[in-house]
């Protein structure tokens, strides 16, 4: 099943040219809200870019205040600072080498995705898909990640809010990896439920930080930590082995 999926993306990224165009070290705000005028969209910074020919960002800081655009892959590389406040884009984002992302509102329509050391916080806003892999880290406070969290091999997920847990729904051979449903309140006051996949060989952890929320704090919870540790005021595991 693997192998078909890998020759399909091949097959169908092999009929559709994709290129990137490199922007390094530059200053971006990205408002399309405020272009009212052709010499305002003159002035668009990614005038290269289209859906297969994208954007990829090194040692750069971008701001997105507003605006939809569809992009098959949103990279940033090096050091790069990217702020997303408003908007929509629909892209396969990558935050990689040592770059940042914090997202305050927004929608990211298809996945975000953290690798080497690159981090990412979701404090508003929705994101369909979150993930990390290598030593990439997710800080998660409020907002909506709409479908599942995704980890890999030494990544790491900080979540923020009050009665946190989590329960094992499965171990999946066909994807291998054991799939959590996490539950409970962000920081940010709204409900969290969504799920959490910890695919084989991770040996990250996951940090459930209770008692940051703008909802009161339940007046007594258990907290129990799959393989791993109960932390005071936080709950710590780790991928349980098979």
């Amino acid at each position: 099943m693997k192998l078909f999926i890998y020759i399909t993306l091949f097959i169908f990224m092999s009929i559709n040219s994709v290129e990137a165009f490199y922007y390094n070290s530059v200053d971006f705000v990205i408002d399309m809200n405020s272009y009212s005028t052709i010499e305002d969209w003159q002035k668009f910074p990614l005038k290269n870019s289209d859906y297969w020919n994208y954007p990829e960002f090194g040692s750069s800081n971008v701001t997105w205040k507003s605006g939809s655009m569809n992009y098959s892959r949103f990279n940033f590389y090096g050091n790069s600072n990217f702020e997303f406040v408003g908007g929509s884009i629909d892209a396969m984002m990558l935050i990689a080498g040592t770059s940042n992302a914090h997202l305050t509102g927004g929608n990211v329509a298809w996945a975000i995705s953290a690798m080497n050391q690159g981090k990412f916080e979701i404090d508003s806003g929705y994101v369909r898909v979150a993930q990390a892999q290598d030593e990439g880290h997710i800080t998660y406070k409020g907002g909506d990640v709409g479908i599942e969290i995704n980890l890999r091999g030494n990544a790491s997920l900080d979540v923020f809010g009050s009665n946190l847990s989590y329960k094992l729904l499965q171990h999946s051979n066909l994807w291998g990896r054991d799939e959590y449903l996490l539950t409970g309140f962000l920081s940010d006051g709204s409900q969290l439920s969504t799920n959490l996949n910890l695919y084989d060989g991770f040996n990250g952890n996951v940090n459930l930080n209770n008692g940051v929320s703008a909802v009161p704090e339940p007046t007594s919870f258990i907290l129990l930590a799959i393989g791993g540790t109960l932390l005071a005021g936080s709950c710590y595991f780790k991928r349980l082995k098979h």
